[in-house]
């Protein structure tokens, strides 16, 4: 475990170099233990580990060290070339297959069209033949009342 001293704001602030709002924020974040002294002065128990190691996020102090410069490697001239033909010629072969699906798309839009047309044809001879009467049917002749009526089957006693 490392060792601990106890700071206050101030003192933190301080010590690290940054402002005592910005120092408020780092022990309301780290969660250091919080004891008031009989003075009414807030100290923390904060780990030495804090000075000794560098910020994190870089919020909060301003490292002047020059970062370091990748060196840039040799690229192989003929394989760049020969993936850049590559890519072109696949290109190419993607925009054939493009203008041809295009193609396919307005032949099938013209033919939805036709078949629209076809349907609606349809539907107003429906609808024309919905119109027409039906055929009307000679009328039935209505039996007597002095004629008996049918023998019902069912009928246990007749």
């Amino acid at each position: 475990m490392s060792e601990i001293i106890r700071l206050s704001y101030a003192e933190l602030a301080e010590r690290l170099g940054i402002s005592r709002e910005a120092a408020k924020s780092r022990v309301r974040r780290a969660g250091w233990l919080r004891v008031v002294d009989n003075r009414g002065v807030a100290r923390f128990n904060v780990p030495l580990d804090v000075f000794d190691t560098p910020d994190r996020h870089g919020a909060d102090t301003v490292t002047r060290e020059a970062p370091e410069v990748a060196e840039t490697p040799q690229h192989d001239t003929d394989a760049t070339l020969a993936a850049i033909e590559a890519i072109r010629s696949a290109l190419e072969r993607s925009e054939a297959a493009r203008s041809e699906a295009d193609k396919r798309c307005l032949d099938l839009a013209e033919q939805v069209g036709h078949l629209k047309a076809e349907r609606d044809a349809a539907r107003a001879e429906i609808e024309e033949l919905r119109r027409v009467p039906p055929p009307e049917t000679p009328p039935t002749p209505k039996p007597s009342p002095l004629a008996y009526p049918p023998r019902r089957r069912w009928w246990p006693f007749g």
